[in-house]
């Protein structure tokens, strides 16, 4: 009964996510870019201050991997995913720079990520996502 009453919670938790509006370096229930989904997460869940970065809404179009440049500071790459872990993805196929990420929230597929249209729930493993995983995290604790 235990270990159902705690998914219960978790799923109640990140609902409470779900539908939040885009926006560009948002970090709060006003607002989220998919980074900042991540900050308001790990704020809510663990009450971690993530340390943050300036980027251009299409970075990645210009070549620039802040990924690279400052993922390292907040996370570790990890080979087996965990709920809470983030799975980042390379969404423009032309630079294959890491540009986008989710939330890996509930087994065995499903995370929340930050759309144009909020935030919503889904399976990484649909055919436009599944194909273009980079590679698992795992917040550093602080």
């Amino acid at each position: 009964m235990g270990f159902l009453l705690f998914l219960l919670v978790i799923n109640m938790f990140y609902e409470k996510f779900l539908g939040i509006p885009y926006r560009h370096h948002g970090r709060d229930f006003n607002g989220v870019d998919c980074l900042g989904l991540l900050f308001l997460y790990q704020k809510e869940l663990f009450d971690r201050d993530l340390p943050d970065w300036y980027y251009e809404e299409d970075w990645s179009k210009n070549g620039k991997d802040y990924i690279a440049e400052n993922y390292e500071r907040i996370a570790e790459k990890v080979t087996t995913l965990e709920v809470h872990d983030v799975v980042m993805f390379t969404l423009n196929l032309c630079t294959c720079i890491p540009n986008h990420l989710g939330i890996f929230v509930e087994k065995p597929d499903k995370i929340i990520k930050a759309t144009k249209s909020g935030v919503i729930l889904c399976s990484m493993n649909t055919p436009v996502l599944k194909n273009r995983i980079e590679g698992f995290y795992r917040v550093c604790p602080s």
